[in-house]
């Protein structure tokens, strides 16, 4: 069976390399990565990939076409030229886990059409944030997730840990064209009846790095939303309200409040509210 990742990608050069090298490792066959602008690295080290393997492509967007479907081209370019059996959409800061350890150890593909797959926020500690991402696969299971969903949203005060909230799955699905929802949270097309949410695959992601990535993430957000003046105004909510800060100088408020010390990390996770993703697998697979 043929697994294919796509990656839309821009200003990720912390963790674009940990990403296609985990993804590749657990059995993607190909990942394919559409650039959308990149100018801090990103585009090198995805040629470097390249270099390295046949089982990486470089697709580019540009700026200048980021309110164009370049998510639809990908999946058909995906379609077309690499004929898998099933797709999945990720972002550059998240990783996908199976139980097992392999894409080949799960049990759903072949037997549905979609995958709605449940992500969960990593627990983001001040220590290790501060200088970037700290991310190692090795240690991907025992990293502290936000278990109890808050219920967050965009007119949340100012202090309000957001990444708390709930998030939304992410779809892997047949190798077929189809029609996306922003953010890839769901997928439509005749040809895709059957969904299914897998007890043996999750989602780790990693919201939140230093406070110039942070700030980059932010700014790439803001011009991505005024291009996209169509977008309904209820969606990508976090994206509108840190935009907004921006604007209002309080970026930095924002930022400090989403990071936790080790002392009030074991304080959440007495109360059941964080824990180790390798838990949340215990209780669902």
């Amino acid at each position: 069976m043929k697994f294919v990742a796509l990656i839309g990608l821009i200003d990720e050069a912390d963790c674009i390399g940990t990403c296609i090298d985990y993804h590749l490792a657990i059995g993607f066959d190909h990942i394919v990565v559409t650039d959308i602008g990149s100018t801090d690295g990103s585009i090198e080290i995805v040629e470097d990939r390249i270099a390295a393997t046949s089982r990486v492509s470089l697709l580019h967007a540009g700026l200048d076409l980021r309110s164009t479907n370049w998510p639809g081209r990908m999946l058909e370019f995906a379609v077309t030229e690499l004929k898998p059996d099933y797709v999945a959409h990720i972002d550059p800061d998240e990783f996908w886990i199976p139980y097992g350890g392999t894409l080949a150890s799960l049990r759903d593909p072949g037997q549905a059409d979609v995958m709605s797959v449940r992500r969960y926020n990593a627990v983001q500690n001040v220590d290790e944030v501060v200088n970037g991402r700290q991310l190692d696969p090795a240690r991907f299971r025992e990293q502290i997730v936000y278990i109890e969903r808050a219920p967050v949203d965009a007119n949340s005060p100012i202090g309000t840990p957001i990444y708390s909230g709930a998030i939304g799955p992410k779809v892997m699905h047949r190798g077929v064209g189809a029609q996306l929802s922003l953010g890839h949270h769901s997928v439509a097309s005749p040809q895709l009846k059957t969904q299914v949410v897998p007890e043996d695959l999750l989602i780790l992601h990693f919201p939140i790095s230093s406070y110039a990535k942070f700030e980059q993430k932010y700014r790439n957000a803001a011009a991505t939303l005024a291009a996209n003046p169509q977008m309904h105004p209820t969606a990508a909510w976090h994206w509108r309200r840190l935009a907004k800060a921006i604007e209002h100088g309080t970026l930095d408020e924002e930022y400090r409040h989403q990071l936790f010390n080790t002392e009030q990390i074991e304080r959440l996770s007495t109360l059941g509210r964080v824990g180790p993703l390798e838990g949340v697998f215990a209780r669902r697979a």
